[in-house]
């Protein structure tokens, strides 16, 4: 028998019970999951292209049964070659929403890229925070990167100056502090690189830097080793004399048996003087008078 606070109970469980079945939650139905789709905002393919000043960026966006696939060339310039190369990534990633990340396999350079698409706009996070892209027509995308391309000459300019500058600071001894470098226009695979000291009002061109852009060698028309061994020549001098009249000049005339023979003179109004020939071995900066041995 059923009585009093038991009745109650009972019927609310039968109430509760009731209220599930008429529902359709019943406990042998299966839940209903919608799929939404999702797709790009813009067209099904889509070009972006963007630079950061030292590379360019050319994105090829599709979405594919809600994967989204990505091709990526970057050209940039090259440590070696000092020369525009273009390198060339598949990406693939997923979209949640209107936020994406794309990363690369298999290959030794990891390349990821995120953001957003919004507003038929793809929005990119980097280092410098967000930046807004839009889709690009082949006509449209065409005229962005010639305008890219035009800054490219100044570009490789100003990678030749650095690999000169480097070049400089590396290999030469007491370089100059002042020295400015100047690069010339390219002819074909070669860029010259002028080293010029501002005296005055001129820069008094100390030498020249010969880059090639196909191989990335660098060749001074003025070696580093005879201007350092005309500078270990100097101080030996200095420390003989106590200092160097203007009229008294250095002169690394050739390399014999490992060391580089410095022609000492003067220079006269109407002659030069030879007033002695040094011995330098440059990789230890001794000095040796040929006149004393």
């Amino acid at each position: 028998m059923v009585v009093g606070g038991d009745f109650m109970k009972i019927k609310k469980f039968y109430l509760v019970f009731l209220f599930f079945i008429l529902s359709g939650c019943g406990i042998n139905e299966q839940t209903k999951v919608v799929k939404k789709e999702v797709h790009l905002p813009f067209e099904k393919q889509s070009n972006f292209i963007w630079t950061n000043e030292k590379e360019i960026y050319f994105l090829q966006l599709e979405e594919k049964n809600n994967d989204l696939i990505g091709l990526l060339t970057v050209s940039k310039m090259s440590e070696k070659t000092y020369n525009l190369v273009e390198e060339s990534y598949s990406l693939k990633g997923t979209r949640i929403g209107n936020k994406f990340s794309l990363h690369n396999e298999n290959e030794d350079e990891s390349i990821k890229l995120s953001g957003k698409i919004d507003d038929k706009n793809l929005i990119i996070n980097d280092e410098n925070g967000e930046r807004i892209y839009k889709p690009l027509s082949e006509e449209k995308f065409d005229i962005a990167l010639n305008k890219l391309k035009e800054k490219i000459p100044q570009l490789i300019k100003e990678t030749a100056e650095a690999a000169a500058k480097k070049y400089y600071e590396e290999h030469y001894i007491e370089p100059y502090k002042n020295i400015k470098f100047y690069a010339n226009d390219r002819q074909g695979d070669i860029i010259m690189v002028q080293l010029c000291q501002p005296i005055e009002e001129k820069c008094v061109t100390e030498n020249w830097f010969k880059i090639d852009l196909k191989t990335g060698t660098l060749t001074p028309q003025y070696k580093y080793e005879d201007w350092n061994a005309e500078k270990y020549a100097q101080k030996y001098y200095k420390n003989i004399n106590g200092n160097i009249p203007e009229i008294v000049h250095f002169y690394s005339d050739h390399e014999e048996n490992g060391l580089y023979i410095v022609r000492v003179y003067e220079i006269h109004p109407d002659h030069e003087a030879t007033i002695d020939w040094y011995e330098v071995n440059i990789n230890t900066g001794e000095v040796n008078s040929i006149y004393d041995i």
